[in-house]
């Protein structure tokens, strides 16, 4: 598959910022500013936002967070509209078709890596990069046979998400795919270790419920028997799990790039996961039309893109 590559890399120098661009018609290298504009509006943004969520605070409106969230998408235009820009503006401009593929290195790369690439590039299938180590490559069985899907549901307001997991019920009542589900006091750590690591392999892995940035154990997730677990303490066990057919991980949950980073990294060919907080609704209209599109057919990119544009509209 031909996509576009967009590697951003920072220097050691405050503000200093190289942008690697390979495309199938040419390569670049160009210095370009760091867009500080658009974090310092991201984080504004995200404060905001989560005040306007938070039940006990009435001070801040939807009016704000969404005239926030303009300035941040504006920050980020105008980043794009820089005249160091222009090969970057130009390779998109010669390929519309093509994925584009985002990777950030150097000290600090997170908060570039955090910023909500996708608004400036909406009709594009645009993924972040994650190189796995040498260690980690691994190759995944090809079989014929229903997907084998292992759903974990942690602890999560009351029916927040019943009704996609009743989806998931029936199409495996249908005999359309294999279905383990690990929630309540019998989702813990241990028994998620003990599925990944099972001879059978899963095709997909979902994760429901809470989750929260956690960069030192790649970030956490809250099982049903309300303890934390951090991808770190899976690593070995999301390894096994991917050289026995792991490709997809779903996090249905908040602030979730800790998490899809360590899938990718243990050997998981696709993550998918919200950047920030999400309100269970947003996450539920995600995760059903995600399942909706795949029902019909689509593939993930296509799913994913729908999903996009819902929350989007």
């Amino acid at each position: 598959m031909e996509v576009l590559d967009l590697q951003l890399q920072i220097g050691q120098r405050d503000g200093e910022l190289t942008a690697f661009m390979q495309s199938p018609t040419q390569n670049d290298a160009f210095q370009v500013a760091f867009p500080l504009g658009a974090v310092e509006w991201q984080q504004e943004w995200r404060r905001q936002f989560l005040a306007f969520h938070d039940p006990a605070n009435t001070a801040v409106t939807a009016d704000a967070v969404s005239n926030f969230g303009t300035g941040l998408h504006q920050a980020l235009s105008e980043w794009l509209g820089l005249p160091e820009c222009d090969l970057l503006r130009q390779a998109l401009s010669n390929h519309p078709g093509l994925p584009l593929r985002l990777s950030f290195t150097g000290e600090g790369a997170t908060r570039l890596e955090q910023l909500p690439w996708e608004l400036i590039f909406p009709d594009r299938n645009c993924w972040r990069l994650i190189k796995k180590s040498k260690l980690n490559k691994v190759t995944a069985p090809k079989r014929s046979r229903r997907p084998r899907i292992l759903v974990i549901a942690g602890e999560t307001d009351a029916g927040a998400l019943d009704h996609e997991l009743e989806r998931l019920r029936q199409l495996s009542r249908q005999g359309r795919i294999d279905l383990q589900l690990l929630n309540g006091s019998a989702c813990t750590l241990a028994a998620l270790r003990k599925q990944l690591n099972a001879s059978q392999g899963w095709d997909a892995l979902f994760f429901v419920g809470h989750s929260e940035t956690d960069p030192t154990g790649g970030g956490r997730m809250l099982m049903g028997d309300g303890s934390w677990v951090t991808a770190a303490s899976l690593a070995d066990d999301l390894q096994k799990a991917a050289g026995n057919g792991l490709s997809l991980a779903l996090f249905n949950s908040c602030s979730g790039l800790d998490l899809a980073r360590s899938s990718v990294i243990a050997g998981v060919q696709w993550a998918l996961c919200f950047r920030e907080p999400v309100p269970c609704i947003a996450a539920s209209r995600a995760f059903s039309e995600l399942l909706a599109s795949l029902e019909r057919g689509s593939d993930l990119f296509t799913a994913t893109q729908r999903a996009k544009h819902l929350l989007m509209a």
